[in-house]
């Protein structure tokens, strides 16, 4: 009887937790639709460096430090 207790319990509260989790899906699903039309894109602003770039360009890193081989050598 002690054994079913420890493996029944907290199979049943996994269970709670699982179907609690999906009704709140189901309720999300709902109310989602109603704020959608207030929800404006935003434009991306190509002058800010910040995270996340986009993902189809790669930018260079600004504060990048010069090695020496990167340096030309002085003109005479």
């Amino acid at each position: 009887m002690n054994l079913w207790l420890w493996i029944g319990l907290p199979l049943l509260f996994l269970l709670g937790i699982f179907l609690n989790a999906i009704k709140d899906m189901k309720r999300l699903e709902k109310q989602v639709p109603k704020f959608l039309d207030k929800v404006r894109p935003q434009a991306y602003d190509d002058d800010e460096d910040e995270y996340p770039a986009k993902p189809d360009e790669k930018r260079p890193a600004k504060d990048k430090p010069e090695s020496p081989a990167d340096k030309q050598p002085p003109q005479r």
